[in-house]
């Protein structure tokens, strides 16, 4: 089978998209992957990744690693601001719908994998309309809610063009796959998609994470985790304040696994609430010695047997299988 993905984010950005375009390769599938230029989630191009140019020469050599056709297109960076977060958007929708024009017509199927924004989708709906091929997603972040929080509000006069354009995209697939339950709820009752073309797939773990040994001696320390991008959609500073309330207390922790446009912000909202004690930042994760292993045997963190005094969040998508 001949398959088009298309997603704003891929290698050497770190989303499992990567993991499972190579593995359909393994089984026989020919892959092409439509993306943009890497820069997520600092908001700066990948060194090696500043220039179409120096993509072109990426993805050749990614294409005889693992069989994965790669075409990148020209977008704007993401930047730390919300103006070059739309300008990012907006650059992905621009580029990508003008590329599909130019690419082979004989895809058997159109994958997208949907992540924010939603937008990034119209590039598989051009394609589908071109060729007339089947169109799945398979979904991650469900819109239009998910802008709510980038926009502030759902009463933000932008929110319902957004709304629009997550109809019209959503309603454009012949099938789409979620990774929660609930989203097929969300996504019948906001966009009106039928239940019968939906289905539930959850995320995947690597064996190492399956396989995972996180017991240590109950140090009395209570550990909570965040694993993902440091953003604003995130609203992250819900948990800096939700530690304020609980105060510069010895007996919980708090570990940021990731990097993101607001990681300095965070940084400093902790600093001005006396609780650099209680949170660590350990930036992004991707050797084997990564955080999460940490929170297993570091005199920083710690959990019982019965697990009862410890509780992690973690983001699977966005978290490579190599931290263990």
């Amino acid at each position: 089978m001949r398959i088009l993905i298309i997603s704003q984010y891929f290698h050497p950005e770190q989303f499992q998209i990567n993991e499972i375009a190579s593995e359909l390769v393994k089984r026989g599938n020919e892959v092409t992957v439509l993306c943009g230029m890497p820069n997520y989630p600092k908001g700066q191009f990948f060194n090696g990744y500043t220039t179409l140019a120096e993509c072109r020469e990426r993805a050749s050599e990614y294409e005889a690693k693992t069989g994965v056709r790669v075409v990148h297109v020209e977008q704007k960076p993401r930047g730390g601001n919300p103006l070059s977060l739309l300008r990012n958007y907006y650059s992905f929708v621009k580029a990508s719908k003008k590329a599909v024009n130019n690419l082979p017509s004989d895809f058997d199927i159109v994958l997208g994998y949907q992540l924010s924004p939603v937008t990034s989708m119209f590039a598989a709906t051009e394609y589908k309309k071109l060729h007339n091929v089947p169109l799945m997603y398979y979904v991650l972040d469900i819109w239009p809610v998910s802008a709510a929080s980038m926009l502030k509000s759902k009463w933000n006069p932008v929110y319902p063009l957004v709304g629009r354009w997550s109809k019209k995209i959503y309603q454009k697939a012949d099938r789409i796959l979620v990774t929660s339950r609930p989203f097929i709820d969300y996504l019948h009752d906001e966009n009106r998609v039928p239940v019968d073309k939906m289905g539930y797939l959850p995320q995947h773990a690597g064996d190492g994470m399956i396989d995972m040994d996180l017991k240590a001696e109950n140090n009395g320390i209570t550990d909570f985790m965040f694993a993902g991008n440091l953003g604003n959609g995130q609203r992250l500073d819900v948990i800096v304040n939700a530690a304020a309330e609980l105060g510069t207390r010895g007996d919980y922790k708090v570990h940021m696994v990731g990097d993101g446009s607001i990681r300095a912000k965070l940084e400093q909202m902790v600093a001005a609430k006396g609780l650099e004690e209680n949170f660590i930042f350990y930036g992004n994760q991707e050797h084997r010695s990564g955080a999460v292993k940490s929170m297993g045997d570091d005199t920083s963190g710690g959990n019982s047997d019965d697990g009862d005094d410890e509780q992690i969040f973690i983001d699977f998508s966005k978290i490579p299988n190599e931290i263990d």
